[in-house]
């Protein structure tokens, strides 16, 4: 909540950019350390989970309850945009790694939802069936990310072939997790590649009437 929620939210608000942090529910894992180890293990190898492989999962399904809250915090901002000085069609997402997660199942099962822009750091790449008014997409990994860094970069082919606008940023260095963390490798520096990314797409100035 801290590296990948309020210090976001305050950096984005030091840009002045308002920033709200989704507090959702978890899906449920093991309690012992080491079955839990053991569950994170087989889940990010592909192994029978739920008695499915895990590319073999419907997004849809398997994060139902984390969509619905999702969905539910676009609809609240949307609805006190005014009070909030919100614009409601330029609200976004951005997530870190099941939040990345989250962030694109948001995107392409989350029904009234529609982000107008999000981000995906060190999430998924997997391929995807991209929606013709697919939002601009920001990603950002790490070559040695020992999650995702080995499983080919569909989710850019995705968005290239679906002619949408997406910006892919491959650090050498930086692991999993590296969020707002000051580090000595290139990976601290996606906040500054977002921003100016963010303000490219014209959202850090007022929309023009």
């Amino acid at each position: 909540m801290s590296n990948e929620g309020w210090d976001v939210a305050k950096a984005l608000a030091d840009k002045g950019v308002a920033a709200f942090v989704l507090k959702y529910r978890l899906k449920q894992t093991p309690a012992d350390m080491d079955e839990f180890q053991k569950a994170m293990a087989a889940m990010f190898s592909g192994a029978p989970r739920a008695n499915r492989p895990l590319a073999e999962q419907d997004p849809a399904v398997e994060f139902a309850a984390q969509i619905a809250d999702a969905r539910a915090a676009f609809a609240l901002v949307r609805e006190r945009a005014k009070e909030w000085r919100i614009d409601p069609d330029r609200i976004g997402m951005i997530g870190f790694s099941a939040g990345a997660m989250l962030t694109m199942s948001t995107t392409l099962y989350g029904e009234d939802a529609n982000p107008a822009f999000i981000g995906n750091i060190y999430g998924p790449l997997s391929k995807v069936d991209v929606p013709t008014d697919a939002p601009p997409l920001f990603v950002a990994l790490a070559a040695d990310d020992p999650f995702f860094a080995n499983a080919g970069y569909g989710l850019i082919d995705s968005w290239r072939a679906a002619k949408r606008p997406v910006e892919f940023h491959l650090f050498e260095q930086g692991g999993h997790g590296f969020g707002m963390y000051a580090k000595t490798t290139t990976s601290t520096g996606w906040f500054d590649s977002y921003v100016r990314w963010l303000g490219m797409h014209g959202y850090l100035m007022p929309k023009k009437k």
